[in-house]
């Protein structure tokens, strides 16, 4: 049973949402697949109450799996003209997140909960330049819950 005064359906783009400001902002494998991440966030934190939090599950991998950096292969031109699925994968990294969270948050935490260095290892010689940060601890990320409070 939902009582439905504790939670609300929105269906509008977060851009478009007048309302109350929420207390929780919750979503699972969503965030890979937005096209303007930086602006929805903003959308997003502004419409946080000031105590609320957001908890954002966040899959880093290509979504086909048995290759989980096969994305991060090809020029942006190859990948918006042939090769990105119709689901979108907006191929940012964990430092992507964290700045974009860091812009719209005095607080934004985020914990790697899974990383892949053996298949990282068997791709890195083909990634673009752009998704390298040359510290492996970062680049092998494939899985992160990101934690943000106080919007600013």
């Amino acid at each position: 049973m939902t009582n439905e005064s504790l939670i609300t359906l929105i269906h509008d783009g977060v851009k478009n949402v007048r309302a109350e400001k929420f207390d929780l902002v919750l979503s699972s494998s969503v965030y890979e697949h937005l096209d303007d991440v930086d602006g929805l966030t903003k959308a997003l934190a502004a419409l946080t109450a000031p105590s609320g939090i957001h908890i954002h599950y966040v899959d880093l991998r290509d979504h086909y799996f048995k290759l989980p950096f096969e994305m991060l292969k090809f020029s942006e031109q190859a990948w918006k003209n042939w090769l990105n699925p119709t689901s979108n994968l907006n191929r940012f990294r964990l430092r992507d997140y964290q700045r974009v969270f860091e812009t719209y948050f005095s607080k934004a935490e985020i914990n790697v909960l899974e990383r892949e260095p053996d298949a990282f290892a068997s791709a890195r010689s083909q990634i673009c330049p752009e998704f390298l940060t040359g510290d492996e601890t970062h680049d092998t990320v494939t899985l992160i819950e990101v934690i943000a409070s106080q919007p600013k």
